[in-house]
């Protein structure tokens, strides 16, 4: 009967120590899982941000272009008038 209760007492306690090691691990899933999703946003703001300048860096060189043509057909335009005018003058 001791025999029994003592060996019965010991299974409690080990089953106590392996709720509280079960415990323990789940915290420290759900900490690490906490970790891992506070990593997840910042990596989805990071991309959102990325795309963004992305999208202002090409909205930018399109500009650029635009008035890099412009300037271009000025030019052409200016050299076309200056070679009439040289034309008249002689």
């Amino acid at each position: 009967q001791r025999e029994h209760e003592t060996n019965l007492s010991k299974q409690k306690e080990d089953l106590r120590e392996w709720e509280r090691k079960l415990q323990e691990g789940e915290e420290r899933l759900a900490k690490g899982q906490s970790i891992l999703n506070q990593r997840e946003e910042r990596a989805n703001e990071n991309d959102k941000m990325f795309k963004q300048k992305q999208k202002d860096f090409e909205d930018a060189q399109k500009k650029i272009d635009e008035t890099n043509m412009s300037l271009k057909r000025k030019e052409d335009d200016i050299s076309i008038r200056l070679a009439n005018l040289t034309s008249k003058e002689k």
